[in-house]
């Protein structure tokens, strides 16, 4: 839980000095290049990334505020504590397709066996989290990540796999599949790169630039 809590901290920092950095990068922009057909070339490539990744974000939002008062319900029928709070981290776990989807699940069910001690209480908090939970983190989900940022669910776990496992840890699970969706959109650009965007698109359909 306390690693968690520190990857949210660490993402909020990134978050941070990001925005730190918009004050002066359009000025970086065009000191890129002194051509203005490239410089406006950039500045759409970068209004792309911000509408597509801004749309992606906006609507997971909106997805698990949505559930979280269903979860809360549940949660409250079999008295856990901290109910809210198991909300709202099981909103924040599905940011992160398929893992968090487990970890969503396990953490409250583990605490419910600390606090109950009864199977029955525990089996059943199981089967109600595990029935929505699985059909939107691995179905739902995904297909939707694929249809609103055009990547193939298996390039999806594959950005976890590479930037959570590999690199990052938790933060970079949140933030993979952001990270995959950006450099596609920067590859489609360019000749060169093309057909590796279509290896990690959903459908093999990469729109040409203009």
């Amino acid at each position: 839980m306390s690693a968690i809590a520190g990857s949210l901290v660490v993402i909020f920092l990134y978050g941070a000095f990001l925005l730190l950095e918009k004050r002066s990068f359009a000025a970086k922009i065009d000191g890129v290049s002194g051509d203005p057909d490239r410089v406006a070339r950039l500045r759409r490539i970068i209004a792309d990334v911000n509408g597509k990744i801004g749309t992606y974000l906006a609507s997971q939002d909106g997805r698990q505020r949505r559930a979280g008062s269903g979860r809360v319900g549940r949660h409250g029928l079999l008295d856990l504590q901290f109910a809210p709070f198991w909300a709202v981290l099981i909103g924040l776990l599905n940011f992160v397709p398929y893992v968090g989807t487990v970890l969503s699940i396990f953490f409250p069910v583990a605490f419910a066996t600390m606090q109950f001690g009864d199977l029955g209480t525990v089996i059943t908090l199981l089967a109600a989290l595990s029935a929505g939970q699985f059909v939107i983190g691995f179905f739902l989900d995904p297909w939707l990540m694929g249809s609103s940022l055009n990547l193939s669910p298996f390039v999806i776990l594959v950005s976890i796999t590479v930037w959570g496992g590999a690199l990052f840890g938790i933060s970079g699970a949140f933030l993979a599949v952001p990270i995959t969706a950006c450099m596609a959109m920067v590859f489609a650009e360019f000749e060169a790169t093309r057909p590796i965007v279509v290896l990690l698109s959903r459908n093999g359909e990469v729109a040409a630039p203009p």
